[in-house]
């Protein structure tokens, strides 16, 4: 009876001992794991891509030996259109130029690939002059919806600003509490404003960067009773209201202007699609048992 207490006690031992040199192993072996996953992941990131190695720098070579084509006026302005959409997919005015050139040239090719005989020389010609505008039509296309969005959000934020500033707060928390509120394109006008200001920026500037940046009626008076306000001295909040108050009529009458369209618009699909077919159904059994009656 006295061994088994020893053995017993020698056993547990041993297991604990096996059992902490286990573990032990496990978790260096599970250490070393994901340290070599980690000199992986560090590598694939270190290793450039085909993309970053060739592809880059050979479009960055190819936009500025083509933007040269323009002269520094024309592409200030392309910067300008591009800074309105909201530069999509990263675009400049350097490679919206690029863009304009390369569509132009790839319409052309495609042109005189197509047709054949006298129609290559005007077909390659109309094509190069559509590959050239067609960047500027999408971007300008970009330009409405992006100004559509924003007068959408005008109103909403309007009565926001308002809530805000009569609750007791500043105009700039509550211009900022609107741009955390909404999304683009209001919301980042608004922050990339605040951001101006803090950095030392004159109110005045950073809020006709607005107007720049989305250049539609509303924005443009909302802009300009802010400044008047902050030259004059009255209450923001008087300001804010009556805006707000304009800007809510102003969207019931847009939408009584798209209620009287409606019929009108309406009218082209019901003549082209909705009558002949009604034409069909009602007096196409009717010809036919007159034809019927016609017969010899």
């Amino acid at each position: 009876m006295d061994l088994w207490i020893p053995i017993t006690l020698f056993f547990l031992l041993g297991l604990s001992l096996w059992l902490f040199f286990q573990t032990l192993l496990a978790g260096e072996d599970v250490r070393l794991q994901r340290a070599s996953e980690y000199l992986e992941v560090q590598k694939r990131v270190e290793t450039p891509s085909f993309r970053q190695r060739v592809l880059s720098p050979l479009g960055k070579a190819l936009v500025n030996v083509l933007s040269r084509l323009y002269p520094p006026r024309t592409l200030e302005r392309l910067d300008e259109y591009c800074d309105r959409a909201g530069r999509p997919l990263g675009l400049t005015g350097k490679s919206l130029a690029v863009s304009k050139v390369v569509s132009a040239f790839l319409l052309w090719v495609t042109a005189t690939l197509v047709f054949r005989g006298k129609l290559v020389l005007p077909a390659a010609i109309l094509s190069a002059c559509f590959g050239y505008v067609l960047p500027g039509l999408w971007l300008t296309s970009r330009i409405r919806k992006r100004v559509e969005l924003a007068r959408a959000q005008l109103a909403d934020a309007m009565d926001l600003l308002v809530v805000s500033v009569e609750a007791g707060l500043g105009l700039d928390a509550a211009i900022q509490r609107v741009a955390n509120r909404f999304r683009h394109p209001l919301g980042e006008l608004f922050s990339k404003a605040m951001a101006e200001i803090s950095l030392g920026s004159p109110r005045e500037a950073a809020f006709r960067g607005i107007a720049e940046a989305l250049p539609f009626d509303e924005i443009k008076s909302f802009t300009a009773s802010i400044i008047q306000a902050e030259r004059l001295g009255t209450s923001i909040a008087a300001v804010l209201r009556s805006q707000a108050a304009g800007l809510r009529k102003r969207r019931r009458l847009r939408a009584e202007e798209h209620a009287r369209k409606a019929p009108v618009k309406i009218l082209f699909p019901l003549v082209l699609f909705i009558f002949p077919s009604l034409f069909v159904i009602i007096l196409g059994p009717a010809m036919i048992q007159i034809m019927e009656n016609l017969k010899p």
